[in-house]
């Protein structure tokens, strides 16, 4: 299966942009009236079957490059990425 492995570097980044990122691509927990209510919000990766071996890595179907990607690039992050092949049942 063609996949892609996304490294990524946020070395020059504000700690706010690091939260913001890392929430739009892991999601978070909401909550209201004091805690009463929790709510998760879902990030891109949770709609994406990935796997992450690493902080700052990401590996995904082909497919899901542009979306990730463009989200990367929002938040001013370095990236690298490379195109492979992979056999993974998580993936598949």
């Amino acid at each position: 299966m063609n996949a892609i492995l996304i490294c990524y570097n946020l070395k020059k980044t504000s700690q706010t942009d690091r939260t913001a990122l890392n929430r739009e691509l892991n999601g978070y927990k909401d909550f209201s009236n004091k805690s009463k209510y929790t709510y998760k919000r879902k990030g891109i990766l949770d709609r994406i079957p990935h796997i992450k071996p690493h902080d700052s890595v990401i590996i995904a179907k082909k497919q899901h490059k542009n979306i990730l990607l463009k989200i990367l690039r929002k938040f001013n992050a370095k990236i690298k990425y490379y195109d492979i092949q992979l056999k993974h049942p998580k993936l598949v």
